[in-house]
């Protein structure tokens, strides 16, 4: 990967900026990761993940991150550093970060 690329992936990885997400307002979290997905071109196909998460179904998440996984795609990476920026911004991650890096190398 060129140096360039990475830089942009760890960044996109990267926590958002202020307090991490106790797990109280879904909403603040949102329009953080909204503005994030925006600076990054992230897209979330017909249904906009970010403003109408209480709209989508498990199912639907299960089926496009199956398709999404196949395609091998950007729309891979994409998931893979929204994952990890929403990691990132949780009180557990900072509990145990090197959780999450042995289940993303397991995958």
């Amino acid at each position: 990967a060129e140096k360039r690329d990475v830089e942009i992936y760890n960044r996109g990885s990267a926590a958002l900026a202020g307090e991490l997400w106790d797990g109280k307002s879904v909403h603040a979290l949102m329009v953080r990761v909204g503005e994030r997905a925006g600076q990054y071109g992230w897209t979330f196909g017909a249904r906009n993940l970010v403003t109408g998460y209480g709209d989508i179904t498990r199912e639907e998440v299960r089926l496009a991150s199956a398709a999404i996984q196949a395609a091998n795609d950007r729309r891979t990476q994409d998931s893979e550093m929204l994952f990890r920026c929403l990691f990132s911004n949780t009180t557990m991650a900072r509990k145990d970060l090197s959780s999450l890096d042995s289940y993303m190398e397991s995958r």
